[in-house]
């Protein structure tokens, strides 16, 4: 009866950190959610040190790597504009062809993480992608954050994300 008392101090702190930072602690500790970067979207520059392109929402951040954006809405936003990119100007029509791209295997178990979206969203890796689905984009988006960080996407942000883009 006295072990409940060690299970005190964990949970307290547990309650405090939910209190001042008001998310819960699984979404503190990963770098997308810090950052609202569901994406984890790198920062990219040209050779003078600027920015090569600046996202809508996207503000200052911490982080020498990755994008900083004002909402997660807006991190995710910035995931289906970056994702029409893909498709429109790269040719990238597939879950396979964008994954490749986005997160190559210099930095990632490519493979896994294409079967792993694949998965999440029903579809076969090779099969041709309709951007004009909203549904599908947004399953894509999600599966792609939940990769990413570990955690499942709030399919409200992701909505959002998408009327910021199109809306």
């Amino acid at each position: 009866m006295k072990d409940w008392k060690f299970l005190l101090i964990p949970v307290l702190i547990i309650l405090v950190v939910i209190i001042f930072f008001g998310k819960p602690i699984y979404s503190i500790m990963a770098k997308g959610y810090k950052n609202n970067n569901p994406g984890n979207i790198r920062l990219t520059f040209d050779s003078n040190g600027e920015k090569i392109l600046v996202y809508q929402g996207e503000i200052d951040g911490s982080s020498n790597s990755f994008r900083t954006f004002e909402s997660m809405a807006y991190g995710y936003r910035a995931m289906f504009s970056l994702l029409t990119n893909y498709v429109n100007s790269h040719g990238c029509d597939t879950i396979r062809k964008i994954i490749s791209r986005y997160a190559p295997s210099s930095e990632n178990d490519t493979e896994a993480y294409i079967n792993n979206v694949s998965s999440l969203t029903n579809t076969d890796p090779d099969e041709l992608i309709d951007l004009s689905d909203s549904n599908f984009m947004q399953q894509l988006v999600a599966s792609m954050s939940f990769q990413e960080n570990g955690i499942d996407a709030d399919m409200n942000e992701v909505n959002e994300g998408l009327n910021l883009l199109y809306g």
